[in-house]
């Protein structure tokens, strides 16, 4: 459940895309009806004269934030969500999300959460279904929001039937009460962080070690290539994110920390050299840029703490 998988799934709850666009497969032979009835769908909302901030209103976000945190999408949702509302003039803030995530349970994890994929989701009932079954708790969707289909969001989910209860759970049988994303506080994050906790194993939920500190994502890369991080540790980069780097950069360090252990297990193909081939792509990829202010608040000795 990557990026553009949850940010297309959420479209769908926000209105601006039709059912079905955040999961059926680009194979499918149904992806080519829906390019068909977009199209048709599109000359009519000229002839309406439905515009996209006639349907992207703060309720309506708060369903995509609802679908979000019922699925466990990508944490950058919450980034291109903020975004969104930015440029729609919409007064949003993290405090607001953190507030759905605790009333919005947890009912579908898809890969890498769980062995389901987003063809098993479609096959499931997709984001209809998800919606749907959500819809029973009060207060957890706005049902009356308009979408780009022309029908409200309450009468595309009251057609929507979940098909497989182990890809989609029932409420009664959900993962958790909360949502798959949380908002973390704490000296390391003054003004909120946020944790895929859909994805976080239960013995996580509470966790100290040592931290091991890095300056840039190409330094965290090398140092984890160089296995200066060890099991236990907790690995900290300063200066990325958009107000250092100007720019939403795709930290990798994760999969190279994952390439390290497996290359002991799995032979050459997923040793280092394959690796530092893959650092050294995305070295040339993100060595143009602005670093921006710098603030050197996270120090070695010092503990830090979320929550």
């Amino acid at each position: 459940m990557f990026t553009a998988n949850s940010m297309n799934c959420l479209c769908e709850a926000i209105g601006i895309a039709l059912p079905g666009n955040g999961s059926i497969p680009a194979v499918d032979p149904k992806r080519n009806e829906l390019f068909n009835t977009a199209a048709k769908r599109i000359v009519q909302m000229i002839d309406e004269d439905l515009k996209p901030r006639d349907v992207i209103t703060e309720a309506s976000i708060d369903n995509a934030i609802s679908l979000d945190m019922a699925m466990g999408g990508s944490t950058n949702t919450i980034l291109h969500t903020l975004a969104l509302t930015s440029e729609a003039g919409i007064d949003y803030d993290m405090a607001r999300m953190d507030s759905i995530s605790k009333r919005t349970p947890t009912i579908c994890k898809i890969s890498p959460s769980s062995s389901y994929h987003m063809e098993d989701m479609d096959r499931a009932g997709g984001v209809p279904a998800i919606l749907g079954e959500i819809s029973k708790l009060p207060g957890v969707l706005n049902t009356h929001c308009k979408t780009v289909s022309g029908k409200t969001l309450g009468e595309i989910t009251a057609e929507a039937v979940i098909r497989d209860e182990k890809v989609i759970r029932l409420l009664q049988n959900a993962y958790s009460k909360t949502g798959g994303l949380s908002v973390l506080y704490g000296n390391l994050a003054e003004e909120g962080s946020v944790v895929k906790s859909a994805g976080v194993a239960p013995g996580m939920h509470v966790f100290e070690g040592p931290a091991v500190i890095f300056d840039s994502q190409e330094e965290a890369c090398e140092g984890i290539l160089g296995d200066k991080v060890k099991a236990g540790d907790v690995v900290v980069i300063r200066y990325e994110g958009p107000a250092a780097v100007r720019v939403c950069r795709k930290c990798s360090p994760h999969f190279l920390y994952y390439g390290t252990r497996t290359r002991r297990k799995r032979g050459a193909y997923h040793g280092r050299a394959f690796f530092r081939r893959y650092a050294r792509r995305l070295y040339r990829s993100c060595r143009s840029r602005s670093r921006g202010r710098r603030y050197d608040r996270i120090t070695e000795g010092r503990r830090y703490y979320l929550h």
